[in-house]
């Protein structure tokens, strides 16, 4: 049985108090991981077999509304058409960090089975 502890301090500072490890967080380090810099591998697969990747960086905050511009970027440097994105591929992101585009989910013809874009941090 855990008891939270809940403190008043100075709103840059967050208290994880679970238990006896309190310990006393600055919010920038807190939220750091997924706020300020992200990473989607992308593979473009024949098979089952990677025929080419990459990893799209940015320093900037990870929107949902921008994605698209995340997907045209990777698409550009892979030299791939780009994919019609739909809200499903987007809750699928959401859920499971991970998207897979098949071939019907493109406009042009493909000469590979599937887009698989992944979170990787």
């Amino acid at each position: 049985f855990f008891r939270f502890n809940f403190i008043a301090y100075p709103h840059n500072c967050v208290l994880a108090a679970a238990g006896r490890g309190s310990k006393l967080l600055d919010t920038a380090d807190t939220f750091r991981y997924n706020m300020l810099m992200f990473k989607i591998w992308a593979k473009v697969m024949e098979g089952d077999h990677i025929a080419k990747q990459t990893v799209y960086e940015s320093d900037n905050v990870f929107t949902y509304s921008q994605f698209f511009v995340y997907l045209t970027d990777i698409c550009d440097a892979l030299d791939v058409p780009t994919p019609v994105l739909l809200k499903p591929h987007l809750f699928q992101y959401a859920k499971f960090r991970r998207i897979t585009f098949r071939p019907a989910d493109f406009m042009e013809d493909t000469p590979f089975d599937k887009l698989v874009l992944e979170n990787i941090g």
